[in-house]
């Protein structure tokens, strides 16, 4: 699988001092661990630590599910092989199906009211954009109703 020498370098980017194994050296852009094992492949130090763990490889179909629901954590307790349809179950059992949107997302640029403010603005999409420091396709999107529809109705019920 790896050897012996990944292996430390492994385990010395982990840090031990909590419940959860924090993952301390690179991760992906949705929080997970990453490992480089070669030029090219680099691999989920989650994924990885459930196979050194266990002794045995698994397939791209298995998920390896974390009970604690923190992607940076790669101890081994916490850690579960599942598939597409127990890893969405689980999910859906401790509430993290939820689609956040409008100004409860914490990435929404915009408050519910200020999106309200600009259907009704005349000014040119490049004027309320600047003004708001936003960009002119997200101000073209609030206003043809392709986003923040829902929340805009809340507002004028």
């Amino acid at each position: 699988m790896i050897t012996e020498r990944q292996q430390r370098n492994f385990h010395a980017k982990i840090d031990k001092s909590q419940d959860c194994w924090e993952w301390t050296a690179a991760k992906f852009s949705n929080g997970y661990g990453a490992f480089q094992l070669g030029v090219g492949k680099t691999v989920r130090a989650h994924r990885l630590m459930w196979q050194l763990h266990n002794g045995k490889d698994i397939s791209t179909q298995d998920h390896v599910c974390h009970k604690c629901d923190n992607p940076t954590c790669v101890n081994p307790e916490h850690l579960f092989l599942g598939d597409a349809l127990i890893n969405n179950q689980d999910m859906m059992a401790k509430g993290r199906n939820k689609h956040l949107s409008g100004e409860d997302n914490p990435s929404a640029k915009l408050s519910n009211k200020q999106a309200a403010d600009i259907v009704n603005d005349e000014r040119t999409h490049q004027q309320i954009a600047d003004s708001y420091g936003v960009s002119r396709s997200l101000i073209t999107q609030i206003k043809n109703g392709h986003i923040r529809n829902a929340q805009l109705q809340e507002l004028t019920t």
